[in-house]
């Protein structure tokens, strides 16, 4: 295994870092980032989206020709914790109302 450290919002170091590999079996793609917000700052939703969403989305399409060429396998590594925060409601439960006829 080779960790390949680099910036996935940076279109340059992402090809770079695609053009260094020969060959490529297994793609772990585990940048994010978590940055606390009430979903109110829209500069921090889009550096959410960029490292946690499109980063991701990015580095595979650039090592996509490389796994093909291998029948490798991609892994994404998702966490809560590097997703947008944001207060979900209070859990209420189901009811079933009577069917009227």
């Amino acid at each position: 295994m080779t960790p390949l450290t680099l910036d996935v919002t940076s279109a340059s170091q992402i090809q770079r870092a695609a053009a260094e590999v020969d060959s490529l079996d297994v793609l772990i793609n585990n940048a994010g980032i978590y940055l606390y917000d009430d979903l109110g700052n829209s500069d921090i939703i889009e550096q959410h989206l960029a490292v946690n969403l499109f980063g991701s989305l990015k580095v595979t399409r650039a090592f996509l020709p490389l796994l093909r060429r291998s029948k490798g396998a991609i892994v994404n590594n998702l966490s809560l914790r590097r997703s947008p925060p944001c207060r979900l409601p209070p859990l209420i439960p189901f009811r079933r109302l009577p069917h009227s006829t």
